[in-house]
């Protein structure tokens, strides 16, 4: 029976009990072999009661059974299920993040009357489509990083979790030395009063068994838990050095695309500005085997330059032998009206506009029929003039004779 008067004092490393010694020396634990400064007296009495408070702290924390959150953080933290899965789960990622955005887009249409990733400049354009990306890569790559914490806890918490009763209803039993426990009602651990032991009580068995068991689990006491808890953050650090890189590469290489637009013009550097008179448009130029490019043209409000700088359908650098094609590419307000005058109309050529689609950016690849939503057509020769109802990119393509000429101009908001 021991003796209660008597201060049996725990190795800090494994906690098996130290044989006798004087205050102020150090004993060498006969266990695991690490040394320990004995200490007795009110100051050590007073450091081990704090000790204490905090160790069931600890317990508590430990006590509490894993949430479907911390399940899944454990399965990110595998390195394997990480290495192999995580490119897959980005790449999802990255198709999924624009269906936020496209909802973004259509309720400030609807609400603005203009196409969000039209007016933006380049660099919130670049912000808006990869951002979700990033936020979703930083929030797995934290998840799978707690995960480390959180199965070293695991570790510690199999090997505090008490033993399941011998008879079923029956009290749980000390997983040091067998005797039943005294448990009171919605207690998370408690304390084996036969050897002090404490044991972990609510813990799943399917959460526990799959734990890597400590190899010192002699009288593993919650002051020892405490030491040993610092084992998840070493873990965090670690798989960090590898995973942070590996995700930083794959956001650089999905935002590469979007980065390499942040030189060009904007929505705001080419419509009309108020006030002034004069903006630009660009005029799409095919290059053959590579992305087709184009050249920026001037533009007034019409009855500035009218007729004075006309485009002659023959400059198209797509004519057949009976007409020619143009592709222009302008930036319009809500409330300005695209008007196309036939300085030397010609029979047998139409002219359409059309709205560019949300996820458009500015560039040249406009080129395919059934780009965006139709706004305006109407045959050479008569009058085309298209109202503007929402701020944005919009596409006109003007079909004709090689010999006819056309000027565009921007009739100005009332």
């Amino acid at each position: 029976m021991t003796n209660p008067l008597v201060d049996v004092f725990e190795c800090v490393g494994c906690g098996a009990p130290l044989r006798e010694a004087v205050d102020g020396t150090n004993v060498t634990c006969g266990f695991c072999g690490k040394e320990n400064r004995i200490e007795t007296g009110a100051e050590a009495e007073l450091k081990a009661r704090t000790a204490r408070a905090d160790a069931e702290q600890l317990l508590n924390r430990l006590g509490t059974p894993p949430s479907l959150s911390q399940r899944i953080a454990v399965g990110l933290a595998n390195p394997w299920v990480w290495f192999l899965g995580f490119p897959f789960a980005f790449a999802l990622l990255v198709r999924v993040s624009n269906w936020p955005l496209q909802w973004v887009s259509s309720a400030w249409e609807r609400s603005q009357h203009e196409r969000l990733l039209h007016v933006v400049s380049p660099s919130m354009a670049w912000v808006l489509e990869v951002g979700g990306v990033v936020v979703g890569a930083l929030l797995l790559l934290v998840w799978s990083l707690l995960g480390q914490r959180v199965d070293a806890r695991r570790e510690l918490q199999a090997a505090l979790a008490s033993k399941p009763p011998t008879t079923p209803g029956g009290a749980s039993r000390c997983r040091y030395c067998n005797a039943p426990l005294s448990v009171p009602r919605g207690a998370l651990a408690a304390n084996c009063a036969s050897c002090s032991a404490d044991n972990l009580l609510l813990l799943p068995a399917s959460w526990v068994e799959r734990a890597k068991k400590t190899t010192k689990t002699i009288r593993l006491t919650a002051q020892v838990a405490q030491s040993r808890d610092a084992e998840g953050r070493r873990r965090f650090r670690k798989s960090a050095l590898w995973r942070v890189p590996m995700v930083a590469g794959l956001v650089l290489i999905a935002s590469v695309p979007a980065f390499n637009r942040r030189g060009r013009a904007g929505f705001a550097d080419m419509h009309v500005k108020p006030g002034e008179q004069v903006g630009a448009y660009k005029r799409i130029v095919h290059v053959d085997h590579g992305e087709p490019t184009s050249k920026v043209e001037g533009i007034a409000h019409c009855g500035l330059l009218s007729g004075q700088h006309p485009v002659r359908m023959d400059e198209s650098a797509w004519c057949g032998a009976q007409s020619c094609v143009l592709v222009m590419v302008f930036a319009l307000n809500r409330g300005e009206a695209l008007r196309l005058e036939w300085v030397q109309p010609a029979a047998g050529g139409e002219a359409r506009l059309s709205l560019a689609p949300q996820d458009y950016l500015g560039g040249n690849l406009v080129l395919w029929d059934g780009f965006g939503d139709e706004v305006k057509r109407a045959p050479m020769g008569e009058g085309f003039e298209a109202p503007i109802e929402v701020s944005g990119w919009y596409k006109l393509t003007v079909q004709g004779p090689a010999e006819a000429s056309v000027q565009p101009c921007i009739v100005e908001p009332h």
